[in-house]
C-alpha cells in the first residue's frame, strides 16, 4: 500500500486492503488468547500504560465511527486511520522468544531478495528506477536498518548483506529525498559502536548517557517555543547541502497546533479518521487543505489521539529502553534499545504514524525490551533463538 499509494476505491486496493487487515485479525487473535502471557512477561506497570494505550486508541476508532468523520473507505482503507491505531496488538508476537528466529530470517530473506531486484530495476531503466521502484526499495532494504546494531549477534555471511543493504539503503533513501535515514543509520552505527564496547569493556556510563539523549527532542523543542527561531534551521544553517538547510517541520507542528487549540482537542485528539487544517497545503497543487496524515510521527500520534495518545506512547517506548539498558542479561536487548532511541528521536522529525512494516518492526522491538523471558536470556540464548538447530560461525 506505502509502495503503490492507490487511491480511490479499485480490486488492487480491495485486495492490498484485505491483506493487512488479516495481518491485524493474526495479531488481535493471538493477543486475546495470550494475554495472560503477556501480562506475566511485562512489568505491569508496562503493561497497564500498553492496555491503557490500545483501549484509548480503540476509543479513538469508535469516536470517528460515531461522529462519520470521513468515508468509510478511508477509515478501513487507509494505513494512517484506524489500522495506524490498531498497530499495538503486534506486540503480543514478541512474548515468546522463538519469534526472534522468525523475524531475523524474515528480515535477511528480504534483503537477499532486495539486492538482484535492485540490480533488475537498474537493468530494466538503464539506471534510472522509477518512483515506485524507489519506494520499493525503501521498502526491501529496510530491515538492514534494524539489524546495523544486531551486527555482533549475527553470522560473517549475513554481516556483509546486512553493510552492503545499509549502503544502498542510504542510497535508495536519497533518490527518494527522504534526507533523515541518513541521520538514522549513522545514530544506528554510534549504537553499534556503543553495544560493542559496552559487551567488550563493561562501560557502564554508556547507557546513563545514551538514554539521556531522549531528552534531546524536549529541549529542542524548548529553545524553539522559547526563541521562536526553529532549532533545525539554526543547527544545520552551516550545511553545505541546501536541501538540508530546509526546514519542512516547524510549520507542521504550528498548523497542527493551532487546529487543535482552535477546536478544543489538545487533549484528546480528533479519532481514527480525524483531520487537520493546512493553510499550506490548501495553496499546492494536488493537494488538500484538510489532511488525515502527517509527516512527523508524534504529530500524527496527537492529531489523533491528542496529548493523551503522546503520553501513553512516549511513556511506552522510554519504559522499553529503560529496561533494555539496566534490566537485561544480555547485549542483545540492549542493542535492540538503541533501535528504539533512534525511532524516539526521530518521532520528532519524521516516523509517520501508520500501518506499516517499520512500526510493525518497531512494536515488536518494544515488546523484546519488555519482556521478561527474552531480557533474563544470556548472549548464548539468543544466539541459538536466532539460529536454531544451526552451528553459529
Amino acid at each position: 500500500m506505502l509502495v503503490f499509494q492507490l487511491d480511490g476505491l479499485s480490486l488492487g486496493k480491495l485486495l492490498l486492503t484485505g491483506l493487512v487487515w488479516i495481518s491485524f485479525f493474526m495479531a488481535f487473535t493471538e493477543y486475546v488468547k495470550k494475554i495472560k502471557l503477556l501480562r506475566k512477561r511485562f512489568p505491569w506497570f508496562a503493561f497497564a500504560a500498553l492496555s491503557t494505550l490500545i483501549g484509548w486508541n480503540i476509543i479513538g476508532l469508535l469516536r470517528s465511527v460515531a461522529a462519520g468523520d470521513g468515508t468509510v473507505t478511508t477509515l478501513l482503507g487507509n494505513v494512517n486511520t484506524s489500522l495506524a491505531l490498531l498497530l499495538p496488538f503486534v506486540i503480543i508476537f514478541s512474548a515468546k522468544s522463538i519469534n526472534l528466529g522468525v523475524m531475523h530470517r524474515y528480515f535477511i530473506t528480504v534483503l537477499k531478495i532486495a539486492v538482484p531486484t535492485l540490480i533488475l530495476f537498474y537493468i530494466s531503466t538503464g539506471g534510472a528506477p522509477t518512483v515506485i521502484q524507489v519506494r520499493m526499495l525503501l521498502v526491501l532494504f529496510l530491515p538492514a536498518a534494524f539489524l546495523i546494531p544486531l551486527l555482533p549477534f549475527i553470522k560473517k555471511k549475513e554481516r556483509i548483506l546486512i553493510l552492503i543493504s545499509a549502503l544502498l539503503l542510504g542510497y535508495a533513501a536519497n533518490l527518494y529525498g527522504q534526507r533523515t535515514m541518513m541521520i538514522r543509520e549513522f545514530s544506528l552505527f554510534l549504537g553499534l559502536i556503543a553495544v560493542y564496547i559496552y559487551g567488550k569493556y563493561n562501560f557502564k556510563w554508556l547507557l546513563p548517557i545514551a538514554f539521556l539523549t531522549l531528552l534531546l527532542p524536549i529541549a529542542l523543542l524548548y529553545q524553539g517555543i522559547t526563541t521562536g527561531e526553529s532549532p533545525l534551521e539554526t543547527y544545520l544553517s552551516s550545511s553545505l547541502d541546501s536541501d538540508l538547510k530546509t526546514d519542512t517541520r516547524t510549520f507542521l507542528y504550528k498548523e497542527l497546533y493551532t487546529d487543535l487549540e482552535s477546536n478544543n482537542q489538545l487533549l484528546t485528539g480528533k479519532g481514527a479518521n480525524g483531520s487537520y487544517y493546512s493553510d499550506y497545503f490548501s495553496n499546492a497543487p494536488e493537494e488538500s487543505a484538510y489532511r488525515n496524515t502527517i509527516e512527523v510521527g508524534v504529530l500524527g500520534i496527537l492529531l489523533k489521539g491528542g496529548f493523551i495518545a503522546v503520553f501513553l506512547n512516549l511513556c511506552i517506548l522510554v519504559l522499553a529502553i529503560f529496561f533494555a539498558f539496566f534490566r537485561a542479561n544480555n547485549t542483545f536487548v540492549t542493542a535492540v534499545g538503541f533501535i528504539l532511541i533512534a525511532h524516539t528521536i526521530l518521532l520528532f522529525i519524521e516516523n509517520y504514524y501508520n500501518y506499516s512494516g517499520y512500526n510493525y518492526a518497531i512494536w515488536f522491538c518494544i515488546g523484546v525490551c519488555l519482556s521478561k523471558e527474552i531480557r533474563y536470556m544470556t548472549n548464548a540464548d539468543i544466539r541459538t533463538a536466532l539460529y536454531p538447530k544451526k552451528k553459529i560461525e
